[in-house]
């Protein structure tokens, strides 16, 4: 019996998740980009039944059509490459003989830093959060360059507190443990002194506060931080963006760039060299060598 596209789609969003480990924002993106082609072939009636009927020239109709309504090109990126990996899934599991979306070079856009506050700002904010809770799920983005997902993994069987560490899982599946440091742990320890009831090893670190002693969603804990910091600091930052905050203090530190990409748990040293171009305090730190005496 011939699979329907639609359930062939559904069995590959399922692998990702099952077998492949892939975080849920990503395969909801990627899910985003299905209903965006989608949608595409209902407005200029395409069918789209079988495997068949994913072919290059309608992707790329689809993807001239993304730029017409005015998708920004990181958006465009991102969907095309659900469309590419769904396309190269459907031809390696035999239900297309060919791979339409191989004949797309996704292009590689060049990463920036966003302009953050200085981290001394962030640091001096971050103990104004009235909320312990909030104010641990701030610290540990901040001194830990984690990810919302990875906050929201974090058991507390994974918090070893007297080396200072915290381990959960990671992009793409991967196990992966993160030092705090004492200001960092400090917090995170009256998080849990507060709590005073007993808990398991596989019990969030992190919990809901209606009781139920569930983890917190991915959302909730996006919208701790960036409340936090329209309050605070007069700017909409997210975890992510407190990661990046990490990555460049870590170089202002002169931690070296392998040390940063374990850190970070980027499996390619040119996604962390994006914080060498940016650290204005390495590079005024050079030029105060220049001023000083017998330079």
């Amino acid at each position: 019996m011939t699979l329907t596209l639609s359930v062939l789609w559904r069995k590959y969003i399922s692998q990702l998740r099952v077998e492949r480990g892939v975080v849920e924002n990503t395969v909801n993106a990627y899910e985003t980009g299905w209903n965006s082609f989608s949608a595409c072939a209902r407005a200029l009636g395409w069918r789209l039944k079988v495997a068949e009927d994913l072919t290059y020239e309608r992707l790329v109709e689809w993807q001239l059509n993304q730029k017409e309504v005015g998708r920004k090109e990181w958006t465009c990126r991102t969907y095309l490459m659900a469309l590419k990996g769904f396309s190269r899934w459907l031809n390696v599991n035999g239900h297309l003989r060919t791979d339409p979306g191989a004949r797309f070079k996704t292009p590689r856009l060049k990463r920036v830093i966003p302009v953050l506050p200085p981290f001394a700002e962030l640091e001096a904010k971050l103990v104004a959060e009235p909320s312990l809770r909030n104010r641990t799920i701030i610290a540990i983005a901040l001194y830990g360059g984690t990810r919302a997902e990875e906050i929201q993994d974090i058991k507390m069987g994974n918090f070893v507190a007297d080396r200072g560490l915290i381990g959960f899982v990671g992009k793409g599946g991967k196990q992966r443990s993160v030092a705090l440091p004492g200001k960092a742990l400090k917090i995170v320890s009256e998080y849990l002194a507060s709590n005073g009831s007993t808990l398991r090893a596989s019990d969030p670190l992190i919990r809901k506060e209606d009781g139920s002693g569930e983890a917190l969603s991915y959302y909730v804990i996006n919208r701790v931080v960036t409340r936090w910091t329209k309050h605070h600091l007069g700017v909409r930052l997210t975890p992510h963006k407190l990661r990046h905050a990490y990555g460049r203090q870590c170089v202002d530190l002169g931690v070296d760039i392998r040390v940063i990409a374990e850190a970070l748990g980027h499996e390619s040293l040119e996604s962390t060299k994006i914080y060498t171009q940016v650290s204005f305090q390495r590079t005024r730190r050079i030029a105060e060598l220049f001023d000083s005496p017998g330079g």
